[in-house]
C-alpha cells in the first residue's frame, strides 16, 4: 500500500507480494483463522488498486492542460501503463496468495501422515481433503465444535469473559484436580484492544486522502 503500483520497480513490488503470500500460507497452515487475515489483505490490496486506477483517470484529465514536457511524460506513462501493471500484479497475486499458500498447506500435512504410506500424490491429496472434511464436520456438527457445553463464543474472546474449557485430568491423586483452559493474557489483550481502537481513531482523524499534483506528480496526499 505504500508503493506506487505503476512506478515501483517490479522486482521490489513482486518480492513484497511474494513474501506476504508466503507468510499468509504459513498462517493458514497453522490454523484456519489465517484465512481471515488473508481476506483482510485482499480488501487492502484492492483498495490500493482502486486508488491507482483513480490516479490514472486523473492523469488523463490533466493531459488536456498545458504542461511541462517532463510532467506530461509522467502523466502519459501513468495513463498508459496503469491497467497493464495492475492486471500483471493481480495475475501474480493468484500465484502468491492462492497457489503458494495451497502448496504450503499441503506440505504441512507431511509430518501428520508420516506414519501412513501412500502410493501417489493423488492419494496424499485425497487424505488431506478427507482431513478437511473431518475437521469441518466436527466444527459444524451440533454439540461438538461450535456449540458444545464448554465452548467460548467468539465475541467473548477479547474480554476473556469465558475461557475455553479444554480438559480435566482424572488420573491425579485424590483431592487434587487439574483443568486446562485457554484464554488470552489480560496484560496483552486489554492494552492491545485499546491500542486497536486508538489506532483506528487516529487513522480516521489524520488520514484524508486527496489527489494532488502541485509538485508535478500525481499522488495520494495523506494529512498527518
Amino acid at each position: 500500500m505504500r508503493m506506487d503500483l505503476v512506478t515501483e520497480k517490479k522486482s521490489r513490488l513482486y518480492r513484497e507480494l511474494f513474501l506476504s503470500g508466503f507468510f499468509i500460507g504459513c498462517a493458514i497452515a497453522s490454523k484456519w483463522i489465517g484465512i481471515y487475515a488473508a481476506a483482510g489483505l485482499a480488501v487492502l490490496y484492492f483498495w490500493s488498486v482502486t486508488r491507482q486506477v483513480l490516479l490514472a483517470g486523473k492523469a488523463r484529465e490533466r493531459l488536456s492542460e498545458t504542461l511541462a514536457e517532463e510532467e506530461r511524460k509522467r502523466l502519459e506513462y501513468r495513463a498508459e501503463h496503469t491497467w497493464s501493471r495492475v492486471l500483471r500484479a493481480c495475475l501474480c497475486c493468484v500465484g502468491f496468495f492462492i497457489l503458494i499458500p495451497a502448496v504450503i498447506y499441503l506440505l504441512s500435512y507431511i509430518p501428520y501422515y508420516s506414519y501412513r504410506s501412500f502410493s501417489s500424490p493423488g492419494q496424499y491429496l485425497n487424505m488431506v481433503i478427507q482431513a478437511q472434511n473431518s475437521m469441518f464436520s466436527y466444527h459444524s456438527e451440533p454439540g461438538l465444535g461450535m456449540d458444545h457445553a464448554f465452548y467460548s463464543p467468539w465475541y467473548d474472546w477479547p474480554l476473556n469473559g469465558r475461557p475455553m474449557y479444554y480438559a480435566m485430568a482424572e488420573y491425579m491423586p485424590p483431592n487434587i484436580s487439574m483443568s486446562i483452559f485457554c484464554f488470552g493474557n489480560p496484560m496483552v489483550w486489554y492494552p492491545g484492544l485499546a491500542g486497536m481502537v486508538f489506532t483506528l481513531i487516529l487513522f480516521l482523524c489524520r488520514h484524508v486522502y486527496r489527489l494532488r499534483g502541485t509538485d508535478g506528480l500525481l499522488h495520494w496526499h495523506s494529512r498527518t
